[in-house]
């Protein structure tokens, strides 16, 4: 119910912390009760408003930004508003006191940035010349020749283009390597390392609502209704936290955005017996809906678009490609998200019987819950095509098949269509 029922819908809760009772088997650890309306009306109205240019710099002043060497504010924006409103259904006749409703929405708005450094391949790495770099870069496709005149001693011709070493002629950069490579942005330093400066920003886009109807029908018993939903939308891509993802732009990304949903429902008809019985009956119903899309997952970034064919329908054809580097110097990966979704259903039938004696509580009952879950770990049959490129397809041969350390790079490897294993 984390995205379904708002703070400010609840009206107490229960953390059950160790001794958790037969009642609450398979109902969780935490039990809460929602805010009910009454014969009069209240209504509250609130916001929560954050935003950087209201932030006051640190405890130790302004920090300069380690990478712009510029004093900044971390950006984080933030706005939580919602109206809550209870009362009479029908405010006037016998029926104020009798049908009670309350009412909540609840919408949230955050944004943030976070600057981060990461690796792409520079101008001139490429247009195929990787002299900058110091490590010396072999042809694999001059392998037979080299072997051939090097009395059948592994070897490798070393590239060189216009004069220059280490430098590869563009006629030899593989098709797909040149489609993929397209989408980089302006901007990339020439350092060979943390050269582009992504700005990593996150967006949420969360709403939720909540309503309850008790009707009295008399003394002994009381019908309520509960309807809960909520969403929480991502930015398409959101940013991201674990090292090593890419958080640069599109279609180079790590890509993933989500949009979670939860709808939850209840009717409780509750029977009082006398002062010391009383009896709870409820049949209520949850969903959750949590996909997580790729923002790779586009027709102009698609495998089959890039060149790549073969490919099993889905997301192996439909994505861009997920790309590895490995090695010296090697740029920050490509890509990462597999598109999939999770849902789940839940119905429960309970009945409770609460009889009070004396100094003891005495509780009876019984539950009868149906669960579905279903996790689709890749949307529309496949994941994305992985491409793991390393130093090895590049790397100087010495007379045998062990590569000569310190040389070859895995960009040079990617330019040519060598990848060392899909």
């Amino acid at each position: 119910v984390w995205t379904a029922i708002s703070v400010d819908a609840v009206d107490q809760f229960q953390v059950q912390t160790t001794g958790y009772p037969a009642i609450y088997e398979g109902q969780g650890v935490m039990n809460y009760t929602i805010k009910a309306g009454g014969n009069k009306y209240h209504a509250s109205l609130y916001e929560f408003f954050r935003n950087t240019s209201l932030d006051t710099w640190g405890f130790w002043g302004k920090a300069v930004n380690s990478v712009t060497g510029v004093a900044t504010k971390p950006v984080e924006h933030s706005n939580e508003y919602g109206i809550n409103i209870g009362g009479p259904l029908v405010p006037f006749g016998k029926w104020k006191d009798k049908v009670f409703v309350f009412g909540n929405y609840n919408g949230y708005r955050y944004t943030s940035a976070t600057p981060t450094p990461i690796t792409l391949p520079t101008a001139a790495q490429q247009a195929g010349d990787f002299s900058a770099t110091g490590v010396n870069i072999y042809d694999p496709l001059t392998q037979a020749a080299c072997t051939a005149a090097n009395s059948n001693k592994p070897c490798r011709y070393q590239y060189s283009y216009n004069g220059v070493k280490n430098a590869i002629d563009p006629t030899k950069f593989s098709t797909v390597a040149k489609n993929m490579q397209s989408f980089l942005p302006s901007g990339i330093g020439t350092a060979l390392q943390n050269n582009y400066i992504a700005s990593n920003s996150t967006g949420l886009v969360n709403w939720s609502t909540t309503e309850r109807i008790d009707y009295f029908v008399n003394s002994r018993d009381t019908l309520s209704l509960l309807f809960a939903d909520g969403r929480q939308a991502s930015s398409v891509p959101v940013g991201q936290a674990t090292t090593g993802r890419n958080v640069g732009p599109v279609p180079y990304n790590y890509g993933q955005a989500y949009a979670p949903k939860t709808i939850v429902a209840a009717i409780e008809e509750t029977h009082t017996f006398s002062a010391n019985l009383l009896n709870q009956f409820k049949l209520g119903f949850a969903r959750y809906n949590g996909p997580t899309f790729s923002s790779n997952q586009q027709l102009n970034y698609a495998a089959s678009t890039l060149g790549i064919t073969g490919q099993p329908t889905g997301q192996a054809q439909d994505a861009f490609p997920i790309v590895t580097f490995a090695g010296t110097d090697a740029p920050t990966n490509w890509s990462g998200t597999t598109a999939n979704v999770t849902i789940a259903s839940n119905y429960t039938l309970l009945d409770n019987l609460q009889w009070n004696i004396g100094k003891h509580s005495f509780t009876f009952g019984g539950q009868i819950a149906w669960m579905q879950y279903n996790v689709q770990s890749a949307t529309g049959g496949s994941t994305p095509l992985t491409l793991a490129y390393a130093v090895t397809e590049t790397a100087a041969l010495p007379g045998s098949f062990t590569v000569t350390p310190s040389t070859g790079l895995a960009y040079a490897s990617f330019l040519v269509g060598e990848p060392d294993k899909t």
